[in-house]
């Protein structure tokens, strides 16, 4: 199949149970290919193979292998998965070991993002398992800095979720931070500008630097050097002649800025940044 302005795509699969999916399956890949090439970075290849075989899902230079042996969203959530890699791991192409964090949470940011977009899910939260992997993590009392390098984790659980799952919410965290569109500019700059040269976390950051004009390296450092966790609340609410105080308070010691949204009794809304 000729995915209109991008590469050729081939699918070699098995006439077996999974048949009927595998016939759905390229609309799916056409439509990715051409969001991922909008908003992450054109893929430069002439074709893309996706095969049926392997033990899961596999990455490998212009092709990946899965089985998928269950339904069609599964399918295409490892598809989508294993093909956006060869943005992250292939072309940018960051030390595994020292960054997988850069790879596969990049990798499984995009794949949740492009996947709502396949489905029109419409999501609050696209990212909202990444989140909750994070948060179970936090949870069990067994967390780990991103700095830790691949082979020295404790368990091979806080290195999954830590690669997958707190990479992905580190970019959906910054484009809090900095601004959807802003962070949009700068996912494209940083593909552009690294494409084919290893790049580092500084490098990452830098590109944000510029895209936002904002300084950045402290959430660069606390975020992947520490275990700091990001946790804020409502101490008080007091009321005095007619006006009302509300005092907030940083029970984490990871700091943000913060977006309040205050509704009053006849339905207005008021952000308070």
């Amino acid at each position: 199949v000729q995915a209109p302005g991008g590469p050729t795509l081939h699918f070699l699969y098995q006439k077996d149970s999974t048949l009927d999916n595998w016939k759905r399956l390229p609309p799916f890949v056409i439509k990715m290919f051409q969001l991922m090439d909008q908003q992450f970075g054109r893929y430069p290849y002439e074709q893309f193979s996706v095969i049926q075989g392997g033990d899961g899902g596999m990455e490998y230079p212009m092709a990946t292998l899965v089985t998928a042996r269950g339904n069609l969203p599964g399918l295409v959530s490892v598809t989508v998965h294993e093909a956006i890699h060869n943005w992250y791991y292939g072309m940018l192409a960051t030390n595994e070991a020292k960054y997988p964090w850069m790879d596969e949470g990049f990798t499984t940011y995009a794949q949740y993002r492009i996947l709502d977009q396949l489905w029109n899910s419409r999501k609050p939260n696209p990212h909202d398992r990444s989140y909750g992997a994070y948060f179970k993590l936090l949870q069990d009392g067994k967390p780990e800095p991103l700095t830790t390098h691949a082979d020295h984790y404790e368990t091979n659980r806080t290195y999954g979720v830590n690669a997958y799952f707190k990479g992905a919410t580190f970019l959906h965290q910054l484009s809090y931070i900095i601004g959807q569109s802003a962070f949009d500019r700068g996912m494209l700059a940083y593909f552009e500008q690294w494409k084919f040269r290893h790049p580092t976390p500084n490098d990452f950051i830098r590109v944000m630097e510029r895209a936002s004009s904002l300084e950045l390296s402290w959430y660069l450092d606390l975020w992947t050097g520490t275990l700091q966790t990001i946790d804020y609340g409502i101490q008080a609410v007091t009321s005095d002649g007619g006006e009302t105080e509300v005092t907030l308070i940083r029970t984490g010691q990871l700091p943000m800025p913060l977006d309040v949204v205050v509704t009053y009794k006849d339905g207005k809304k008021e952000v308070y940044y």
